[in-house]
C-alpha cells in the first residue's frame, strides 16, 4: 500500500487548504515537502510557514475551516485507520507506552508533527492509539 494515514491526512489537509482544493496541488507540494525533509535526513528540522518555499504558501493560503478539515480528515482515513492491528497474533502487544508519551509531548509544543520510520516500525499504531484517548 503507498503511503498511510500521516501521507493520507497530510494530503487531505493540502487539498482543502489549496486555492481551488486541487488535487494536483496537494500532490505538488508533498512532493516538495517530500524533498524538504529528505534534505535533513539525519537531523532535526523545524519549518514555520514563513519558512516553507514561497510556492508552497502560495498553494496554500486558504484556511480550511476547522469542522471541514477534520471532517474531511475523518473521512479519508477511517478505512485505512480501521485495518490497523496493535497485535501480534490475537494476543501479544508491544508497549509502545514511553514513545507515545514523547509523541504527546511533541505535540503539546509543537503545532505539527511528522512521524518518520521504516514499514512496520509503528508509525500508524501510534496514531491510531492516539485517537483513543
Amino acid at each position: 500500500m503507498e503511503g498511510g494515514v500521516t501521507e493520507t491526512m497530510m494530503r487531505s489537509l493540502l487539498v482543502i487548504t489549496s486555492r481551488d482544493r486541487n488535487p494536483g496541488d496537494a500532490n505538488a507540494t508533498w512532493a516538495e515537502l517530500c524533498v524538504l525533509a529528505a534534505t535533513k535526513t539525519g537531523t532535526a528540522a523545524s519549518y514555520t510557514l514563513e519558512k516553507l518555499p514561497l510556492p508552497i504558501r502560495q498553494r496554500h493560503d486558504q484556511a480550511s475551516g476547522y469542522p471541514t478539515g477534520i471532517t474531511r480528515l475523518l473521512e479519508d482515513t477511517s478505512v485505512v485507520v480501521g485495518g490497523i492491528r496493535s497485535t501480534i497474533g490475537e494476543t501479544s502487544e508491544i508497549s509502545r507506552r514511553e514513545i507515545f508519551a514523547k509523541l504527546c509531548q511533541l505535540l503539546e509544543n509543537n503545532p505539527l508533527v511528522f512521524v518518520t520510520g521504516e514499514a512496520g516500525s509503528g508509525k500508524s499504531v501510534l496514531a491510531k492509539g492516539g485517537s483513543r484517548w
